[in-house]
């Protein structure tokens, strides 16, 4: 079927020439509601998540509590991944609030005040194994574990601070929701 032709005069300029198709604005999907988008930014935000989590999973496989170097290249790798895992818990959170879901709202925000409880603490016995691990290294190696410290405490505790905070925020939305 051809297309239909229709001539259409600007104000003040040339005349335009728009071509229809039969069904109109049959070809372009309709848009998402805003239920829809916060659907979608919930489930993005939970793979993320599980991404992340899956890849603690491997690092604390297997387990050698008690082994300093252990704990040093553990802890290090979890906070190390911290940026994706607290995009997915954003993700989850601008979610539920959006939704106006306030089960999940309550559950996130203990959960993260949890895991800013996990964070310092893991930090805590972060700190017990950078002596020993500066001890035993010379050269370059030992700036490679200054590089993992710093980086390590910094993400750490801008993390860990920030899981207090949103967990706080998720907690107190609670109530206009």
């Amino acid at each position: 079927m051809k297309p239909a032709r229709q001539d259409v005069r600007d104000s003040e300029g040339p005349r335009v020439v728009v071509r229809q198709t039969a069904r109109g604005k049959g070809r372009r999907a309709p848009p998402w509601d805003e239920a829809r988008r916060y659907s979608i930014i919930g489930w993005i935000g939970f793979i993320l998540a599980l991404a992340a989590l899956s890849d603690y999973v491997l690092a604390l496989y297997p387990l050698g509590l008690g082994s300093p170097e252990w704990e040093l290249a553990t802890i290090g790798s979890i906070v190390q991944g911290l940026p994706l895992f607290s995009i997915g818990l954003g993700a989850i959170w601008i979610s539920a609030g959006g939704l106006g879901r306030r089960w999940l709202l309550i559950v996130l925000g203990w959960a993260l005040l949890l895991l800013a409880i996990v964070a310092f603490g893991a930090l805590a016995v972060f700190a017990t194994d950078v002596p020993l691990a500066l001890k035993a290294t010379h050269g370059v190696a030992r700036i490679g574990i200054e590089k993992l410290t710093a980086k390590t405490f910094f993400l750490g505790l801008l993390f860990g601070g920030s899981y207090v905070l949103v967990g706080v925020l998720a907690l107190r939305q609670t109530r206009a929701v």
